[in-house]
Parts: structure tokens; sequence; C-alpha cells
């Protein structure tokens, strides 16, 4: 699944930029990204907005990209767009 999302994550437009600083070194901020990415994850995979809008995958997105600790990549997909979110 994430395969095929990514190869279209190139296609997407730039929307926008959210930034925050973060004062922590950059291996207590992916512990905590990850932490928090899984339990979302989780908590959306059966959710009634995710299913009414047709979220593939069923969580509404799903991890395409690790690297860490420098990057993070979601991708996903629902009956009305195609998603990649990157947190860095």
């Amino acid at each position: 699944m994430a395969q095929e999302i990514r190869q279209t994550v190139s296609e997407l437009p730039y929307v926008d930029e959210h930034a925050i600083r973060i004062v922590a070194s950059p291996e207590v901020v992916w512990r905590a990204l990850e932490q928090y990415v899984t339990a979302f994850l989780r908590s959306t995979e059966d959710g009634l907005l995710t299913r009414l809008l047709g979220a593939v995958p069923p969580a509404g997105f799903e991890i395409a990209e690790r690297v860490p600790p420098d990057r993070l990549t979601l991708v996903g997909r629902h009956r009305f767009a195609r998603t990649s979110s990157r947190s860095i």
C-alpha cells in the first residue's frame, strides 16, 4: 500500500508548511514523534469518518518513509484527496 501511494507523492502539489521550534535533542523529539504517530494511527484505524471517506489505508495515513531522526513521511488518500505529510 505505501509503495503505491508513495509513487504518487511526487505528483502532489505543495500546499503549505507549518513549523515550530522544539528545544530538545533530535533523538528525544524523534521518540516523541514516533509515539504520537503510532498512537494516532491506531486510534483512527476503525473510525467512522475514515470509513465514510473511504480512507486508504483504513487509519487515513501510514508511514511511507522513516529516516531517524530527520524525517517521517505519512501518506494516505480518501475519496476526495491524496495526502503526504512530512515531519522533519
